[in-house]
């Protein structure tokens, strides 16, 4: 008996020798059906050395233009002179800017891009769809180290780019036509795309350009900007920026006085200002003397130039003036002003405490008089008298600045693209983490805070995903990386609505996957005519 147990336990082990060397043939074969991609690239601008983090090949710090300093301060971005070699493995300082104090963490050489992929290579002969990220902040601030692209290449087996633009005066000086350098920086940096993401395992020719806040309003420029029409397939708006902007004139005229401040008051033999002698010598200058406060800085922004930019960006869409070719998705938070009342309306005080009747109209008037007349902040502001006396002032400015800012500009152009048979999608955003700072909970779903569940990671505020975090996170990483490859956004946890007005909305229950919400808000028709 003991001869015969022992007989079926080598029979045993044979057999399971065999299994196991049969899975590790079938493995290793596999493996060999599999092209891990490698952490060297050679492309058409240079050999880059990347690393692997959470799933993904990583490439930080690749610069897509030649620094823009000293002659070339407030030039145009100029292509890179030679071919690199780059150890791609440190993000890039961030651009000058009033959001940053140290300065060491700051350099106008600032124009560098990020790359995240997959470790592997793509079913798809054509390479991966590329999905573009580009930050916001007013034109004034951010940075691309703030926004990781690990989980959104590795988890929606996408190619993820982030970039960096020059800011505030370095990318937007209104004192010759060279302006709006910030947006011809990120169009540098999409058609370096277009030259070297093959080498990458990405496809050209599925590029999707997106962004939040200020880099919401750089897409849309993108959109309406015909130079641009070829350096990208899709379109995705979070929380457009401004719909009113200056034009150059303006802009020239009200940043005058910033110039002279700096010892910068060169005149003609007529007494005119000498703008070609004033820009050479603030090109002269330390880049820390000449950054505006934010105080100082409502006209150093994209600008109406008649050459780049030649209406406001609401008039444009309305005469037909953008990418036909464009899938586009458009949307906005729910509490989009929570953070502007909350900052403006007081030293950063809760809805909690009482904000006086003085507090609400200098906050608004402030707002409204950079680009309006007083009767025209005046006719604004009567607009929301309603919701000042049933919600009080600091909702009331909430509202407000909400609409004015983001909500109302992004609805009018959702429907002139809808009328214009665009092929459109449009959300609204509205889930608060149950992990959110309590203190802070009426800022949850504000301006921003759609971002932790596109990028999978908690962004601007730190906070550890609940369960329900996750299942917000599954939803919108899926629905903005679908779209990239396909250019659909329905799926099995996003029943995205077919027609418009109707919107998807991602709102308190994660998953209440077929929620929806008109796109409409009745009170924007009464901002469109100051917004064309």
């Amino acid at each position: 008996m003991k001869y015969i147990y022992l007989l079926l336990l080598l029979l045993f082990i044979n057999i399971s020798n065999i299994i196991s060397f049969s899975i590790k043939v079938n493995y290793d074969q596999q493996q060999l059906d599999i092209d891990i991609l490698p952490l060297d690239v050679i492309s058409s601008s240079g050999k880059y050395q990347g690393f692997e983090i959470n799933g993904t090949r990583t490439f930080l710090g690749i610069p897509f233009a030649q620094p823009p300093i000293e002659s070339l301060r407030f030039k145009p971005p100029v292509e890179p002179s030679s071919f690199l070699s780059i150890n791609a493995n440190q993000w890039s300082l961030a651009c000058y800017q009033t959001g940053i104090k140290n300065a060491s963490l700051m350099s106008e050489d600032c124009l560098y891009l990020n790359i995240f992929t997959p470790l592997v290579s793509s079913d798809d002969q054509q390479g991966y769809p590329v999905m573009v990220f580009i930050h916001g902040g007013r034109y004034w601030t951010g940075q691309s180290s703030t926004f990781p692209g690990d989980y959104i290449s590795s988890l929606g087996n996408v190619i993820l780019v982030t970039i960096q633009y020059r800011l505030n005066i370095f990318g937007f000086q209104s004192f010759n036509q060279e302006t709006n350098n910030g947006l011809l920086d990120q169009q540098m940096a999409l058609q370096w795309v277009q030259n070297n993401i093959n080498s990458f395992g990405g496809n050209p020719q599925n590029v999707t350009i997106f962004g939040e806040s200020a880099g919401g309003s750089s897409v849309l420029h993108h959109l309406t900007i015909e130079s641009s029409y070829s350096l990208y397939s899709g379109a995705i708006i979070e929380s457009h920026w401004m719909w009113l902007i200056p034009t150059l004139d303006v802009s020239r005229e009200k940043t005058i006085s910033f110039a002279a401040s700096k010892g910068c008051n060169n005149t003609m033999p007529n007494g005119q200002p000498d703008y070609d002698s004033i820009l050479s010598c603030m090109t002269l200058l330390p880049a820390s003397s000449i950054l505006p406060a934010t105080s100082q800085s409502d006209f150093f922004l994209p600008m109406i130039d008649n050459t780049l930019i030649n209406q406001l960006p609401l008039a444009a869409i309305r005469d037909g003036n953008w990418n036909k070719n464009a899938k586009i998705i458009i949307g906005h938070n729910y509490d989009e002003g929570n953070f502007m009342a909350y900052s403006r309306t007081g030293a950063f005080q809760p809805p909690t405490v009482p904000v006086s009747d003085s507090a609400y109209y200098n906050s608004l008037n402030k707002c409204l008089n950079v680009y309006l007349n007083s009767s025209q902040a005046s006719d604004i502001i009567s607009l929301y008298n309603g919701v000042k006396a049933e919600y009080g002032n600091w909702y009331g400015a909430a509202e407000f600045f909400g609409d004015y800012y983001i909500i109302c500009g992004s609805i009018l152009a959702a429907d002139y693209l809808n009328q214009q048979n665009a092929n459109l999608f449009t959300y609204i955003f509205n889930y608060s983490s149950p992990n959110f700072p309590s203190d802070q909970s009426f800022l949850s779903s504000s301006h921003g805070n759609e971002l932790p569940y596109v990028f999978y990671q908690p962004i601007y505020t730190p906070y550890t995903f609940s369960q329900s975090d996750f299942i917000m996170a599954d939803r919108m990483l899926k629905a903005w990386t679908d779209f990239a490859k396909t250019g659909k956004v329905v799926s099995d946890i996003n029943l995205w609505p077919s027609s418009f007005p109707n919107s998807m909305y991602f709102g308190p229950n994660p998953m209440n996957y077929s929620d929806t919400r008109p796109y409409l808000k009745s009170i924007c028709s009464n901002l469109k005519p100051y917004f064309e």
